[in-house]
């Protein structure tokens, strides 16, 4: 059995802790559990599959930001997550953001992660990113927008600690990371 989480652990312990959102100390997220079901071949699995090609950590700045807007907006966003090591922002694959994207599209969330982030910083992000995706899959047009984002930093931010708590006692080992990306910024905000 191991005990660290990739992203297909991680997504199915997600999975099973929101579905029992009213006793999440009963979630059975436990290794041995998640073993028995983690798929071989992520690609069999299609609501895993939909979240590891919905997210990317570790994406530049060009990637996850591409307007003068959009970076006012992160700037604005970044003092509003006072503390946190990642930024990141929602759009759309196959339509123009902000705008639902038209026939076929999906959400993808861009995830920026700080020089200084260490493991539980990229476990928030990417928990956050989950929440975001999950609100985005349920609603059959999609339509991206900053409030969305907001949405599920608070609901990142309440729910989070207990999720932290849940994994830790099942027996993971959070310390440890193996979800990344191919870049890690540092961020001033003195930047224009």
């Amino acid at each position: 059995l191991i005990p660290t989480l990739n992203e297909t652990r991680l997504e199915l312990v997600f999975e099973r802790f929101i579905s029992a959102a009213t006793a999440p100390d009963e979630a059975d997220v436990g290794v041995r559990a998640i073993s028995k079901i983690e798929p071989l071949f992520t690609p069999l699995l299609d609501s895993i599959h939909y979240y590891r090609r919905n997210i990317n950590i570790g994406v530049s700045w060009e990637e996850c930001i591409t307007s003068k807007e959009e970076w006012k907006w992160m700037r604005e966003l970044y003092t509003r997550y006072k503390g946190e090591k990642y930024l990141l922002n929602l759009s759309s694959q196959g339509g123009p953001r902000e705008h639902g994207g038209g026939s076929g599209s999906s959400a993808v969330v861009n995830v920026v992660v700080f020089k200084d982030a260490k493991a539980e910083d990229i476990y928030r992000a990417y928990f956050q990113a989950l929440i975001l995706l999950r609100s985005c899959k349920k609603n059959e047009k999609v339509i991206f927008s900053r409030v969305q984002v907001e949405t599920s930093y608070k609901a990142m931010t309440k729910t989070f600690a207990s999720f932290q708590k849940c994994v830790r006692d099942s027996g993971w080992d959070m310390k440890t990371c193996l979800i990344g990306g191919k870049y890690i910024y540092e961020f001033h905000l003195s930047e224009s």
